[in-house]
């Protein structure tokens, strides 16, 4: 099937999009080694790709690693690159030592990788590893194990300088520096080594880190958030931080009936460094809800405002999945089409332009060539897609 395989755009200043060169590009470029390692239409659908904003990582459907991108900090999992004068690796290459990966975030600076086996018929044990500048003692650079879970982890996110994992069970972790609250354990903790308990949460099955914020998705649907609130991104309404979770319960411009159904109806959702963007289901359709800064056009509602509480999104009722870059979102309705808006400086629109946009645009790349695209990630001026081919 044509177009099928992994796609990236935007920032590529440090090789980050896999491109084998480090150029911005404003349209969908083919990524086309990770697009060569799964050979069916299924074990595309299961690759997962992801971006910290100058690094990214590629996970196939067999749990084979890989990375790319800026590597100075050791962020990529291995000692060197493959080109002695600069740091960065500009194809995917393949993370040594790795096997078995279930899950892959990157941060800013730095990678967290989840590895799993199986120990019986019914159970798994999880090993979390990270490497690169950890911000922390306890991984800087090297292969470090954070610590081994007795069961699957359902969730891995990482942020600027901190990182958050839920395990099947529905219990949070994090660890990493967060002096706004983004780690979730209150006022007196600022620094966590290694995961550490967050109490309070209800049982969570996402998490996501933004810039100084982190916001959880429980599996109920509620969403819960901790954090800064510079820019109104914990939907919370007036407060300046929030060193434990609080739910988010507001949400603008459902009815009554609607507004029953929607604290277990959020279906996905997705975190930039300072905004938010979630698919919530209610009674007749989904409906996008955003919130946080948007002096970008990054809320995608025609303004270059900020939220504090969720807004929603009238323009689009078929998304199905969003995708949150630093200041720029992607939504993917349920017939592939992918549209964008925000921050667009370095093409990370996908519109062969690099003007900001404050209304979700359709990507003409795959709509012209009838792509049907999956799933979005994105991260700092980086946009990625999995597509499983055309529709013809």
């Amino acid at each position: 099937m044509r177009g099928r395989g992994i796609y990236a755009w935007g920032s590529g200043g440090a090789g980050q999009l896999g491109t084998r060169d480090e150029l911005d590009y404003a349209v969908p470029r083919p990524i086309s080694v990770l697009g060569s390692l799964d050979d069916d239409v299924d074990a595309t659908r299961r690759m997962e790709v992801v971006s910290g904003g100058c690094h990214s990582a590629g996970l196939t459907a067999h749990g084979q690693l890989y990375t790319w991108g800026e590597g100075k900090h050791g962020q990529l999992g291995y000692a060197v690159v493959a080109a002695p004068t600069t740091t960065s690796q500009l194809a995917p290459r393949h993370v040594e030592g790795t096997s078995l990966v279930r899950t892959v975030a990157c941060g800013w600076w730095h990678t967290i990788a989840v590895m799993e086996e199986a120990t019986s018929s019914d159970s798994k044990t999880s090993h979390v590893h990270g490497w690169g500048h950890g911000h922390v003692p306890a991984f800087d650079r090297v292969h470090s194990l954070l610590r081994t879970f007795p069961m699957a982890i359902s969730s891995v996110s990482c942020g600027w300088k901190h990182s958050l994992l839920a395990t099947t069970d529905g219990h949070v972790y994090a660890w990493g520096r967060g002096r706004h609250g983004e780690l979730a354990l209150g006022s007196s903790i600022h620094e966590a080594a290694r995961p550490a308990p967050v109490e309070g949460l209800p049982p969570t099955a996402r998490v996501f880190c933004g810039w100084q914020h982190s916001v959880f998705l429980t599996t109920a649907g509620e969403v819960w958030s901790s954090g800064s609130n510079k820019h109104g991104q914990l939907g919370t309404g007036p407060v300046a931080v929030a060193y434990t979770p609080a739910r988010v319960d507001t949400w603008q411009g459902a009815t009554d009936r609607d507004r029953s159904e929607t604290a277990a109806a959020v279906v996905d959702m997705a975190v930039g460094w300072h905004h938010v963007v979630c698919v919530v289901n209610l009674v007749r359709k989904a409906v996008v809800y955003s919130w946080g800064k948007g002096d970008l056009g990054q809320l995608g509602h025609g303004e270059w405002t900020s939220e504090a509480l969720p807004r929603p999104l009238r323009q689009l009722d078929d998304v199905i999945q969003v995708a949150c870059g630093s200041e720029h979102t992607l939504l993917v309705t349920a017939l592939g089409q992918v549209y964008s808006c925000g921050w667009g400086e370095h093409g990370n629109l996908g519109h062969d332009a690099t003007v900001n946009v404050a209304r979700p645009t359709a990507i003409a790349y795959f709509d012209d060539r009838n792509i049907r695209v999956t799933r979005c990630s994105a991260a700092g001026a980086v946009s990625l897609a999995v597509s499983i081919g055309d529709s013809t």
